[in-house]
This record gives C-alpha cells, sequence and structure tokens, in this order.
C-alpha cells in the first residue's frame, strides 16, 4: 500500500504523540516520585554510579524522539508482516515501560520492577531485532534505549539487592 506524504506526516505525528503521551505518564509516575530530598526513591540506597535524577528527563526526552523516528520508519511499510509485528513489540514496549515505571515508583517494589524489567529488556530487544531486520536504521535508532535500558535494570537489580 502506497502512502501519501499526508499520510505519512499524520503517522508521524500519531507516533510522536504516543510516544510522549508514555514519556509524560512516565514524568509523572516516576520522576515526580525521584524529586526531593524526602522522596521514598531519596532515601533508598543505591549503587555510587546511580546517575543524577536531573539528567534522567532529558536522556528520556532524547530516546522516545528516536525510537518515535525509528517506529514512524517501520510503521509506513505496516503491510509487511515483518513490520506489522515489529510494530507490535513496540507498543508493547510502550505499556510495559509504563508498567514498570508504576510497580517502581508507585508500588515501591524494587524486586517486582526487576522482574518486570527484564520483560521489558526482552520486548524491546525483539523489537530491535524486528526494526533491524526491516530496516537498519530504525534498529539503530531503538539501540539507544535498549543499551539505556539494559543500564536502567541493571541499576533496578542492584537498588532492589541493596535495599531487601
Amino acid at each position: 500500500m502506497y502512502l501519501t506524504t499526508k499520510q505519512k506526516w499524520l503517522g508521524f505525528v500519531g507516533w510522536f504523540l504516543a510516544c510522549m503521551l508514555v514519556m509524560a505518564i512516565g514524568g509523572v509516575l516516576g520522576f515526580a516520585r525521584v524529586m526531593g530530598e524526602e522522596s521514598w526513591f531519596s532515601q533508598l540506597d543505591k549503587p555510587a554510579w546511580t546517575p543524577s535524577t536531573f539528567l534522567l528527563p532529558y536522556v528520556w526526552a532524547v530516546l522516545f524522539v528516536l525510537m518515535t523516528v525509528a517506529v514512524c520508519r517501520v510503521w509506513v511499510e505496516r503491510e509487511e508482516p515483518v513490520s506489522r509485528l515489529a510494530v507490535k513489540f513496540f507498543v508493547a514496549g510502550l505499556i510495559l515501560n509504563v508498567v514498570w515505571i508504576s510497580v517502581f515508583f508507585g508500588f515501591k517494589n524494587p524486586g517486582a520492577a526487576a522482574i518486570q524489567c527484564v520483560v521489558l529488556w526482552l520486548t524491546v530487544f525483539a523489537t530491535f531485532s524486528l526494526f533491524w531486520q526491516r530496516f537498519k536504521l530504525a534498529g539503530l535508532l531503538i539501540l539507544p534505549y535498549l543499551i539505556c535500558l539494559t543500564y536502567a535494570a541493571y541499576l533496578n537489580i542492584m537498588i532492589w539487592r541493596m535495599n531487601a
């Protein structure tokens, strides 16, 4: 199916808004609970290599923009079975991202969040693999998210172990 330039732009805007909505939900659920000296997160024992909470919103904003461009590239070819599957994994990853933030910060349960983060990582890895298979550039654009997610998962596990 051939998409017009207008349809491609509308798709991009839709995906951009969807990704920004997930980022905003993450900001409300997660970052708002991280800030402040009396927050639950600030009271946890954390590894010395824990990043500054000041940087997190900026890093995630860049990652979500890269993810948006990647999914748009794959979405344009959504008639292809691999592209449809890749987009489904991408959407599942967005949902699991919100779930992880809710479990870690909302329910204050690093142990359950660590387990859920592994599921999220596997989903994003599948997304990366499918994006790479379809369009190398889309895979490369998802790779920074996968790397940061690997770091976040390890950090989550370490926080869990340090505070168990």
